[in-house]
């Protein structure tokens, strides 16, 4: 990834999803050959997707799918089995064809005596097949997509981790959105710009 910029609040979804179509508008959205939309499964992430950027590739993050698949392969056969480590690796094998379809009836196959177990399988069947159009790797790599959310991850840590949560400190709201607005200045390369607009005002 390259030419990064970061956008970011404390804020309902619906408002998230409005600021995040203006910041991809001056980025040049709009005249964008190609739009991927990145996410890691959750409802609300493909709500905004599909309303602000309905004609983006939206993609499932590999890293999430795969946690997932670990999961139920660790409840089923025994965290560190053979057995569970051979069943994750073919199930990650159909996930790197786009393979989504043979992984959800892979999971339709386990079974399991403890309640707690069928739940997690049942889940996750739920979650790959609401999300199986959005698994189709091996095309997205041959494009060259991203298909991790690794660079997303590390802006979470750099541009508001390492600032709000170190040791000791407590945030309201408003504080901590004031100091990641200004993060996110700073880090887009707009800290100059700010500061001089403020003093013209």
């Amino acid at each position: 990834a390259n030419d990064i910029q970061y956008t970011g609040g404390f804020s309902e979804a619906e408002d998230f999803g409005r600021k995040l179509y203006v910041f991809a508008a001056k980025r040049g959205y709009e005249k964008a050959g190609e739009v991927i939309f990145l996410g890691d499964g959750a409802k609300w992430i493909w709500n905004i997707s599909s309303y602000h950027f309905p004609r983006a590739v939206q993609i499932l993050d590999w890293y999430h799918a795969e946690e997932r698949i670990w999961n139920v392969g660790k409840a089923v056969y025994g965290e560190g089995t053979k057995k569970a480590e051979e069943w994750v690796r073919e199930q990650l094998g159909y996930l790197s064809k786009g393979d989504a379809e043979s992984v959800i009836i892979s999971l339709m196959y386990l079974s399991s005596s403890n309640s707690e177990v069928v739940k997690k399988i049942e889940d996750n069947i739920t979650y790959f097949e609401n999300n199986q159009g959005r698994m189709r790797y091996d095309e997205y790599r041959a494009k060259g997509y991203h298909i991790g959310s690794g660079t997303a991850e590390s802006a979470c840590k750099h541009v508001i981790g390492q600032r709000l949560k170190q040791a000791g400190m407590t945030w309201s709201i408003k504080g901590a959105e004031a100091i990641l607005q200004l993060r996110i200045l700073w880090k887009n390369g707009e800290w100059d710009r700010f500061w001089q607009t403020r003093k013209m005002a």
